[in-house]
């Protein structure tokens, strides 16, 4: 059993040629599930720190993006899928998922982490010299609750950008592999 779980590369060309049973399809949807779990359990994404009406402003104004990203994206991702969505598209979108929600979650959280919580723990621990800049995010919880704001909605948005664009490589494969594969009508690009 060959698990990509961290090279979406090489799972695109494994899903363009055919070379992932339905065994390691489940085995690559479950551990996307797992993947999005231990983020929340390890308080790797953090929850807001704000109170009163701007709580509930950005609340929201995320969940509103959340639902848009997620149907958009979703959406987004099957125009991409044009040889046999119907037989495909969740075949391909489940297992590249894993993949690139790994580099995404490890980047964009692991930067967020690098800008709010290490100069954090070092200012509160005095390990900062005075020339240190102060960001308004380690004085006040609101540019802090911003700046979340955007990683987790940024995160959304790339993690459907980059399965589209590993779903169409994936089509740009089969189509260049059999001359005779065409897309379809249900794929727009017919």
């Amino acid at each position: 059993m060959r698990i990509h779980a961290l090279s979406a590369n090489n799972l695109t060309e494994d899903l363009a040629a055919g070379r992932v049973t339905a065994q390691e399809q489940a085995l690559y949807l479950a551990l996307s599930f797992c993947l999005w779990t231990i983020p929340y359990y390890l308080y790797l994404i953090p929850p807001s720190i704000t109170e009163g009406p701007f709580y509930w402003g950005l609340w929201g104004m995320e969940f509103f993006l959340v639902i848009l990203f997620n149907i958009t994206g979703v959406l987004f991702c099957l125009r991409k899928c044009r040889i046999e969505p119907g037989k495909n598209f969740l075949i391909f979108f489940s297992c590249l998922y894993l993949p690139v929600s790994l580099w995404t979650l490890a980047l964009v959280w692991g930067s967020f982490h690098l800008v709010t919580t290490v100069p954090h723990v070092l200012l509160r621990n005095g390990l900062l010299p005075d020339w240190f800049p102060t960001f308004p995010w380690l004085v006040s919880p609101r540019p802090f609750d911003v700046l979340r704001f955007f990683a987790y909605i940024g995160t959304i948005f790339v993690i459907f950008l980059r399965v589209g664009e590993h779903i169409e490589r994936i089509s740009d494969l089969q189509e260049s592999a059999n001359n005779g594969v065409q897309a379809t009508p249900a794929s727009g690009r017919a």
